[in-house]
Formats: structure tokens, C-alpha cells, sequence
């Protein structure tokens, strides 16, 4: 296994990618591996392929990708389960059942809620050789919104204790 870098990003987030970033996942709570849906003995069962088991269940999970752009240019950065959770708001079973609602768009409103808003994301970046010629995985460990307002004072403040001296 490769190893893997960390960064920081302080970035605005430009985009939410909607397909896919609902997934059933393995039931085993240590694990949350994407399983696969398989029919035995005429049941619909669910393969772990990390754990090698059959199960009759999975748990949802969530695969975010968000856009962040910086000065430097824009990526794509992937916010699984808990930090995802944390940046929507919602469970992923909460929001399959906003999806299903027959009112319908409740759960974008969740998904945009982050949307041209500065956050700190500390990252790590893994090279993924499955992809022809590699790709950089960015997968988000953890982040922190940067509230513009304080940081203005502060800056206001400095300038005028510049400006006394």
C-alpha cells in the first residue's frame, strides 16, 4: 500500500456531486464497505468484499464529493460517513427518506446548505493505481468552517493598530 500524504485546504466549497453519494454499505460497524448484491438460493443478500461474508441486511453510508476551489485551482474532495453526516446535517437513512418523500427537494436543500462556504479540510491524499496512468484519491479526515466575520475584525484591528503606530 502506498502511502499516503496529508495536507490542509482552506477552500469554498463550488459544488456538491448529487449521483451516487448514498451507498449500502456492510452492516459490520468497523468496516462500511460498499457491498454487493447477490441472489442465493432465490434471497437477496449482500457480499461484503472486504469482510468475505454474506449478509441478509447492509446500513446505508455516505460517499460526498464536494468541489473546493482555492486560489491555486479547484478539487474534488470525498467526505465519507461521519464527516459527511457531519457537512450534510442528516443520516444517510434520513435523507434516502427526504429523497423519497412525495414532496420532494427537502434534501437538496441539506446538500447545498455547505455551498459557497469556507471551510479548513485536512486531507489525505492517496494515489489509486486501479485507474489507468493513477489518480489522487483526496479523501477528507476532518474540517472546520471558517467564519468570515471574526476573521475580517481581526484583520480590521491589526490595520488599525498599524495605523497608530
Amino acid at each position: 500500500s502506498e502511502a499516503a500524504g496529508c495536507s490542509v485546504i482552506k477552500g469554498v466549497v463550488t459544488g456538491v456531486n448529487r449521483d451516487s453519494y448514498i451507498y449500502q454499505g456492510c452492516p459490520v460497524a468497523l468496516c462500511r464497505k460498499k457491498v454487493i448484491t447477490v441472489v442465493t438460493e432465490g434471497q437477496l443478500k449482500y457480499r461484503c468484499p472486504n469482510c468475505d461474508q454474506l449478509y441478509t441486511r447492509f446500513n446505508y453510508g455516505f460517499a460526498l464529493k464536494v468541489s473546493v476551489a482555492d486560489f491555486s485551482g479547484c478539487r474534488k474532495l470525498t467526505l465519507f460517513n461521519q464527516h459527511a453526516e457531519k457537512f450534510i446535517g442528516k443520516s444517510p437513512d434520513e435523507m434516502i427518506k427526504m429523497r423519497k418523500d412525495v414532496s420532494g427537494w427537502d434534501h437538496e436543500l441539506y446538500l447545498n446548505k455547505n455551498l459557497f462556504k469556507t471551510f479548513l479540510f485536512k486531507v489525505r491524499s492517496k494515489l489509486n493505481h486501479v485507474i489507468e496512468g493513477g489518480k489522487f484519491d483526496h479523501t477528507v479526515e476532518s474540517f472546520t468552517e471558517v467564519h468570515i466575520k471574526p476573521v475580517c475584525l481581526g484583520l480590521i484591528m491589526e490595520i488599525t493598530n498599524l495605523e497608530k503606530d
